[in-house]
């Protein structure tokens, strides 16, 4: 495996290839069930899956369908990744949905809701029961405190008619498969620089590949592929023995370092990823131009070209590859 999955599976804005992960696909699937059992929307089988239920506080005979196990895996990730409007807090659950701005109650006043005896209860069941929230008796400090400032809260909360509305909080719109599948929390944590300018450009999906994993570092270089255990040494084959890593293949080795003298071109080893896409080492060339020469081309070329003579035993030279990489730009540029 040249990269970890979870790499492989976010968005190509954010760093990955965006193939999809099909468990998270199917559970954001699952979840539209849950969705339509909030939603106002009349449905037979909402009727025949609450038939015991007056609300989710009490599921009782429910439970063992298959329904409701879906909903409890999936419940949580829901209410995780979406917030309510509310209106008559019906379908709202008053500890465990997003309707405040704190957030869920059961986190925002955790040492109250240690006490509470219905953690299922509705808004709207609250509100008409005076904001009884049925809490076992002698609350702690802290418990007192928090119920002190929820109460304070909710008396300049009124609810209304109508059912409550439900939002993606990444989106601020309704549920969807897609929507939910793209929350931001699936994103990699380091902001991914290359990805837009790899997939937006006209070139072969090989070349875009090539270029991906050359930012990544996950060539199959002998040194990552020693690191691996694949192979018993990490030494390059084609000149003194260095460890051929990337660095060494495309701006050490020999035949790489005098490729880059003839290109007149011997400072471009030392720049930095971060700036190929606006320092551009070929001065007499465009600057949208340029990545496009000094990434897709010429590195892809050097690369074809120790491969084939690594495996095909074919001898590489430096004006070999620069008349493969003239001949590319004439193929591709059409």
């Amino acid at each position: 495996c040249l990269v970890a999955w979870e790499n492989v599976s976010i968005s190509k804005n954010d760093g990955g290839l965006g193939v999809k992960n099909l468990e998270l696909q199917n559970r954001c699937m699952l979840m539209k069930f849950i969705n339509k059992l909030f939603s106002n929307e009349p449905a037979p089988w909402k009727q025949w899956i609450l038939r015991d239920a007056a609300s989710f506080d009490t599921p009782s005979n429910s439970s063992t369908l298959y329904l409701w196990r879906i909903i409890n895996d999936e419940l949580t990730t829901y209410r995780s990744i979406t917030y309510v409007k509310v209106h008559d807090g019906a379908s709202t659950t008053f500890w465990f949905d997003h309707w405040l701005p704190a957030g869920p109650l059961y986190v925002s006043h955790s040492a109250l809701f240690s006490h509470t005896t219905r953690p299922n209860v509705s808004v709207q069941d609250v509100f008409q029961a005076r904001f009884d929230l049925r809490l076992r008796s002698r609350l702690t400090n802290a418990a007192a405190t928090q119920l002190a400032d929820l109460l304070l809260c909710l008396q300049e909360t009124n609810l209304g008619d109508g059912a409550d509305e439900r939002r993606l909080k990444h989106t601020g719109k309704v549920f969807t498969t897609r929507d939910a599948y793209a929350t931001p929390d699936r994103r990699s944590e380091t902001p991914d620089v290359h990805g837009r300018h790899i997939w937006g450009t006209r070139l072969p999906n090989k070349v875009k590949i090539f270029a991906w994993l050359y930012f990544k570092d996950r060539l199959s270089t002998r040194g990552n592929l020693f690191a691996k255990h694949v192979l018993d040494d990490d030494a390059c084959q084609r000149c003194s023995g260095c460890v051929e890593d990337r660095q060494h293949v495309f701006f050490d080795c020999t035949s790489s370092a005098e490729l880059w003298r003839m290109l007149q071109l011997s400072s471009v080893a030392e720049l930095a990823d971060a700036n190929v896409w606006t320092g551009c080492p070929l001065p007499h060339l465009d600057a949208k131009v340029c990545p496009f020469v000094f990434l897709s081309l010429i590195l892809w070329r050097i690369w074809d070209a120790r491969n084939a003579e690594v495996f095909g035993s074919e001898p590489s030279s430096s004006r070999r590859i620069i008349t493969r990489v003239c001949d590319d730009l004439v193929i591709w540029q059409k």
